[in-house]
């Protein structure tokens, strides 16, 4: 009986947590901030888009403008103070998962297992969240260019230069854009810091 009530209890409290912890929600923005927010983000997606249209792409076939690049906008001007929004997780995570994304689907067309693609899409995103946190430069763009790269087989093509072009240079053409268009206002510092993040890990 004694183990019965404990796995009752153990069950009781996890369905008890989906009523939520009873965080406060986060304070709206001024109007004038929103209107940074909307002037960077329309820069960055912007300048991606030129840069990919007229250079990268009619003279060494690569590509930038992709749809992790929209999450990241979100973060670097809407968020910018946020540590995810910081340029060494900016940069770092999301080449993390397009590196990681690479060789997910590398190992399993190496397996033979290429037609499993939920499960080259998860292990990409499971492995980009590993590597990430070990790394402390946690970006949840970065899951969303591992999943690009494991689900669309165009993208496939790319190879290794995936990793470069869009996961690496994209973002850092995004973080150039962020420096230039957050910092217009009176009420922004881009970035916080430019390193690593030395915080200590959280104790066992």
């Amino acid at each position: 009986m004694e183990g019965s009530s404990c796995v009752q209890l153990v069950w009781t409290q996890y369905f008890r947590k989906f009523a939520g912890a009873g965080g406060e929600p986060g304070p709206r923005p001024k109007f004038s901030e929103t209107c940074f927010s909307f002037l960077g983000a329309f820069a960055g997606i912007a300048v991606l888009g030129l840069i990919e249209t007229y250079l990268l792409w009619p003279f060494v076939n690569l590509r930038v403008l992709v749809p992790a690049f929209g999450a990241m906008s979100v973060l670097v001007f809407s968020t910018c103070k946020a540590p995810l929004a910081q340029p060494s997780n900016v940069i770092l995570g999301n080449s993390i998962g397009g590196g990681v994304g690479v060789v997910v689907v590398s190992g399993m067309e190496l397996l033979g297992l290429q037609h499993m693609v939920w499960t080259t899409a998860a292990l990409s995103v499971a492995l980009t969240i590993v590597l990430q946190e070990r790394t402390n430069t946690v970006h949840p763009p970065g899951g969303a260019t591992a999943l690009l790269y494991a689900i669309t087989p165009p993208m496939q093509t790319f190879g290794l230069i995936f990793v470069f072009a869009p996961a690496f240079l994209g973002a850092v053409v995004m973080v150039l854009m962020g420096v230039a268009m957050n910092n217009l206002s009176p009420e922004r510092a881009y970035p916080q810091r430019w390193c690593f993040d030395e915080a200590q890990a959280v104790p066992k």
